[in-house]
């Protein structure tokens, strides 16, 4: 096969995303598919993909809105 010509140099956001996706798939191929991995090969993926993607309980948010109808949004806009 030739060589590239143009050579494409990723980021390494974009790296890093590519990693975690491959590590996605291989979860998910253990958990849908039934392959067999080893213990020590989930947890070490685990441990990879809580480095480069947050945490859903670090996300913070406030639930509280007001909810105004809409003739009280028109007032405040005139």
């Amino acid at each position: 096969m030739a060589a590239r010509v143009n050579k494409i140099n990723h980021t390494q956001d974009v790296r890093d995303r590519i990693r975690s996706s491959q590590l996605i798939n291989f979860l998910q191929d253990h958990v849908f598919n039934g392959t067999e991995v080893k213990k020590t090969q989930v947890s070490a993926a685990v441990a990879l993909l809580r480095k480069t993607l947050p945490d859903l309980q670090s996300v913070e948010g406030n639930l509280n809105h007001t909810f105004r109808t809409h003739e009280e949004q028109l007032k405040d806009l005139a």
